[in-house]
Order: C-alpha cells, then sequence, then structure tokens
C-alpha cells in the first residue's frame, strides 16, 4: 500500500508537544501503527549509497515521536538493506536506518541467533550473481540470494523468541513474523510489521 507522506516543514511545533503540524496526510495513521506494534522492521533498497528520498520523509516526520519523548522506546527494531551491487552501499544504509531506531529508543535485533555462526553483519541482499566472460550475471529475484534469505528468517527467529517476553504479544507475536515471507521484507520504501494482533486474520495488515 502506497502513503501519501508529506515533508517536514521544520516548524518546530514538535519541541513544545508530542504533535505533528501536518495533519492532512497518511503519517498520523502510520505513527498509530507504529506506536501499536511490539517490533519495527525497516526496509529500503540503496539509492547512490543511502535510504531511498521516500523513507527519509518518513523518517524526518517521526520527529515528533522522539523530540519531548521516546514513545517508541522499548520496542523490537531490524533493519534490511539491498542493492544491485554486491557492495552497493548496504552497510552504510544499514548504520543510517540502524541509528534512526537506535534514536528512538528501540532495542535491534541482530541476525544471528545464540550459538550460530556469523554470515553476514547485517541483512544485506544483492542482484549481483556473477561475472561471466566479462559480464554481468544477475540474480533474477530477492529470493535467490540464499545468504539473505537464511538470515531473513534467523532474524524473524530471534524477533519471535525475544517478542514472546514483551507483555501481550505471546502467539500472536509469532504468528505475524513467521506468516511473512522474505521478500515480503521489501513492499516499498517503508517496511512496517505491526506484531501486535488481535487475531490471526490480521497477520498481513
Amino acid at each position: 500500500m502506497d502513503y501519501r507522506i508529506e515533508y517536514c516543514l521544520s516548524c518546530h511545533r514538535c519541541l513544545g508537544e508530542a504533535r505533528c503540524a501536518i495533519e492532512d496526510d497518511d503519517m498520523a495513521a502510520l505513527a498509530g501503527k507504529m506506536m501499536a506494534t511490539d517490533a519495527l522492521i525497516l526496509g529500503s533498497p540503496v539509492y547512490f549509497g543511502n535510504v531511498t528520498g521516500r523513507l527519509k520523509v518518513f523518517m524526518d516526520r517521526t520527529r515528533w515521536l522522539h523530540m519531548r519523548k521516546n514513545l517508541l522506546a522499548g520496542k523490537l527494531g531490524a533493519v534490511v538493506t539491498h542493492a544491485g551491487l554486491r557492495q552497493g552501499g548496504q552497510e552504510i544504509t544499514q548504520v543510517i536506518l540502524e541509528r534512526f531506531l537506535i534514536s528512538h529508543g528501540l532495542r535491534l535485533v541482530e541476525p544471528r541467533g545464540p550459538g550460530r555462526p556469523i554470515y553476514n553483519t547485517g541483512i544485506s541482499g544483492t542482484l549481483f550473481d556473477a561475472v561471466d566472460q566479462g559480464r554481468f550475471r544477475w540474480k533474477k529475484s530477492v529470493l535467490d540470494d540464499a545468504l539473505t534469505v537464511e538470515m531473513c528468517r534467523a532474524l524473524g527467529r530471534n524477533l519471535v523468541d525475544l517478542g514472546a517476553s514483551i507483555p501481550g504479544s505471546g502467539k500472536a507475536f509469532s504468528d505475524s513474523v513467521i506468516d511473512k515471507e522474505p521478500g515480503d521484507a521489501f513492499p516499498g520504501s517503508v517496511g512496517l510489521w505491526p506484531a501486535r494482533m488481535k487475531s490471526n486474520q490480521d497477520t498481513h495488515s
């Protein structure tokens, strides 16, 4: 689903109260989802070594959620990035998104479980496959990146394990994470996975 998110006006209203001055777009609905969820996963393709412009606007508009008080503090957070090239700026984008989540008081969840080997320092997918006789060969789908898919699954397991300790989450939390396929991590430039569900029918909202 596409959301209409206007640019931050830098009016500084949020310095005086936990409220945004812009009220005629979809950001209020997104903020409501963020405050109601147990976990937030941000995913972005890499655009010139950074998040997409659309995601940056979203990030700017969350300012009111932490200037007076960190309204998202204590929630779980994770990051997924993807680029065409093998080293196309995924790590830089990952750091930007992780710093954003930390500034909001979220607890970062790593895609590595206790006692498991380390495969990568983050979920950084790529469409690059190989060089064949001087020509680039590309994967047909993000799902062809076996390492990224496995790390997404590991992240899901870690979210379930940590999320089970959050009061009021329980089985609904597990269903909301497990019911996702790795390819669902990029529904657009902004990926929100609301995890506190009232029923199993709500797991794809």
